[in-house]
């Protein structure tokens, strides 16, 4: 008894320090797959960011280009050019048709880009302006009645807008109210001319809808709480999306500067992959700021994505990976004891189970070596082997995919066993035998019903397709099952 306890006891110990052990080893795999899934993952974010922060940018500069593109067009214009360089017009004048002409121009560019909301030609020498859809003399009278810009009245509106040098210049977004209605709106600026803008002839004003930009700033999830930044040069933000981003997230004017010092000269290259500038706490919070040049522009677009909401991410992520690796491994560890357990114990299938007039000497004497057995050894049993075969392929002759090979694995036999007793005892391969009965049954049913079609007959045959159930039936029988069909209708209308 001691000794048998002593047995079981250190059986105890062994098991206990097995499952120890393999425990160990699914909690290092587990740790080294999550620490690889964890850097893939942020990867693969960084990434998306990036190829975000790429495709942001190309539509912007499309959309940037095609914007002074039209400005170009327009400066170069001649109905524009001259009412830039007309003077005071006269009450009742023939050059009325000057003004008429330009402001036609204005309402066509107007009218071909549904980012612009509208245009203003200002010229200098008349101290005329013009819009797209109205025509003003007076700017005080103008800017009252057509639109105000906030917290600027129109003395000052006339310093910031009309009388500095303006090239190519796009500047903060305003709130603007346009025709008794409040708006954001982006502001591209040209100076006339263009081959010498310090003469400051006139000026060129676009008044863009941001709204047409939020879109292209929505690519991140909403959960990211990314918050995209159109920048220019000179550090200063011209658009800030989403709407109401929180004052604390917004970088300080020191730290622009620092992130801009930090791109690729000069900024407008053709291609520069977007780049993440720093890693920095900006005003107590921890952000990732990505950056990428708009090509054509001195402008640059910024990303910046608070840290904790790029981490929360990951490690969500992460969590859910290695919970569903302990899981899988539990459950591949069950499923591995479990098929050890079964293949302790040898199991017959149902075939060969019911072959019971062949002992199991016999049987895997027959496995072990078939063409060694002389034919004594069969003597008696031959009849009963034949008919569970004449029942296996009478139930299964019409799947296509029927073999020798799946035959022996249902009967428990093997392979080279069943080809030999076809052989032998039967006078016919396996594919010989199994031909006859297909063609057996596919004269029995065109027999039974003359309409059947030729892709239903070489289907309830086993026939994969028509061509080979054709070719078969009339190498057998000399007639296609067409031409048979048409005998055996004649044959019964003759009845």
């Amino acid at each position: 008894m001691p000794i048998r306890s002593l047995r079981r006891n250190i059986r105890k110990i062994s098991a206990s320090r097995s499952l120890f052990a393999l425990c160990c080893v699914a909690c290092v795999v587990i740790a080294v797959t999550e620490y690889r899934f964890f850097r893939r993952a942020i990867k693969n974010r960084m990434d998306t960011c990036k190829n975000t922060l790429i495709k942001t940018a190309d539509t912007l500069h499309l959309t940037m280009s095609e914007i002074q593109r039209f400005s170009y067009m327009l400066m170069i214009n001649t109905d524009v050019q001259a009412f830039v360089m007309q003077n005071t017009i006269a009450q009742g004048s023939a050059d009325i048709q000057i003004l008429i002409n330009a402001q036609r121009q204005l309402s066509y560019v107007k009218s071909v880009h549904p980012a612009i909301d509208s245009l203003y030609l200002y010229s200098k020498k008349s101290d005329y302006l013009l819009e797209a859809d109205n025509a003003f003399f007076d700017i005080d009278t103008m800017y009252t009645a057509l639109f105000t810009f906030q917290d600027l009245n129109s003395r000052q509106w006339r310093e910031y807008y009309l009388r500095p040098v303006y090239v190519n210049a796009w500047l903060p977004e305003s709130s603007v109210v346009s025709k008794g209605i409040r708006r954001k709106l982006l502001v591209f600026e040209q100076t006339f001319p263009l081959q010498n803008t310090a003469a400051n002839e006139g000026k060129l004003i676009i008044l863009l809808k941001t709204s047409y930009f939020e879109g292209l700033f929505s690519a991140l999830p909403a959960s990211t709480k990314a918050v995209f930044w159109l920048i220019d040069s000179k550090g200063r933000p011209l658009l800030i999306r989403p709407n109401g981003a929180v004052k604390e997230t917004e970088p300080v004017q020191s730290e622009i500067q620092t992130m801009l010092s930090a791109m690729p000269k000069p900024m407008q290259t053709e291609r520069s992959e977007p780049i993440i500038v720093m890693q920095q706490r900006i005003r107590g919070k921890s952000y990732f700021l990505f950056a990428q040049p708009i090509r054509g522009t001195d402008t640059v677009l910024l990303v910046s994505i608070p840290q904790f909401t790029f981490a929360q991410h990951i490690v969500t992520v992460t969590g859910r990976f290695a919970v569903s690796a302990v899981l899988m491994i539990f459950l591949l560890s069950y499923i591995g004891y479990t098929a050890v357990l079964l293949l302790r114990v040898p199991r017959k299938s149902p075939l060969q189970a019911s072959l019971c007039t062949f002992p199991e000497s016999q049987t895997e004497a027959l496995n072990d070596n078939e063409h060694a057995v002389s034919a004594d050894v069969y003597q008696g049993k031959d009849i009963t082997l034949i008919k569970h075969i004449a029942e296996y392929i009478e139930q299964s002759y019409a799947n296509p995919l029927l073999n020798l090979s799946q035959m022996a694995q249902d009967f428990g036999m093997t392979e080279n066993f069943l080809y030999y007793f076809f052989r032998t005892r039967m006078q016919k391969s396996f594919a010989q035998y199994l031909e006859d009965k297909r063609l057996e049954k596919a004269q029995t049913l065109i027999a039974e019903n003359t309409k059947a079609s030729l892709t239903v007959l070489a289907e309830r045959c086993g026939y994969a397709n028509t061509q080979t159930f054709r070719r078969a039936f009339k190498k057998r029988y000399g007639l296609t099952p067409s031409e048979f069909k048409r005998q055996v209708f004649t044959e019964k209308s003759g009845l």
